[in-house]
């Protein structure tokens, strides 16, 4: 427990914090190692009279931004598939944001599958801190394909392997 002059609070062996119930209304931020700090929650009751446990903030896991990328560019790769130890926690956007994943410190295994990569690929990481942090799955050129992409409405012939193309306005985007 940080109070608001930046000492800290710490409970006792049995969780408690023992002293007069205003100490608990100058508290800025509640903490626990592998967790994310928080601000308090308002009480409104009588502490000291009251035999109940008290909740003073709800801490959660830490954040972890996963996201498919190119290993040659890093671009990230829409419409992935994001899994960490087996639980299915979302899939990246049309932009190929990031999926945001709560996750416990330990050792975990992230695997992303897309359409290149439909048996997905897999990495080992670790969550050793409860700040939030990006990790990038990354997938090798070997995967992806050129693909032209013409806007609406203009015919366009495919680019050449030389880099010319006979009248066309595409653009050779990676998939």
């Amino acid at each position: 427990l940080e109070h608001h002059s930046k000492t800290q609070l710490r409970p006792d062996v049995q969780g408690c914090v023992k002293g007069q119930p205003s100490i608990l209304a100058e508290i800025d931020l509640v903490g626990c190692n592998g967790w994310r700090s928080a601000r308090p929650h308002a009480i409104d009751h009588d502490i000291e009279t009251n035999t109940d446990a008290v909740e003073l903030a709800r801490l959660t896991y830490p954040i972890i931004k996963v996201a498919l990328v190119s290993s040659c560019c890093g671009t990230k790769l829409p419409s992935a598939h994001i899994a960490i130890d087996g639980e299915s926690f979302g899939t990246t956007d049309a932009a190929g944001c990031p999926v945001s994943c709560g996750l416990r410190q330990g050792d975990h295994s992230i695997e992303a599958s897309h359409m290149l990569a439909p048996e997905g690929l897999k990495i080992p990481f670790s969550v050793r801190s409860s700040a939030t942090c990006g990790v990038q799955v990354k997938m090798s050129p070997k995967r992806l394909r050129f693909v032209c992409v013409v806007d609406p409405g203009i015919s366009s012939d495919l680019a050449t392997p030389s880099g010319g193309a006979s009248g066309s306005t595409s653009r050779p985007s990676a998939f």
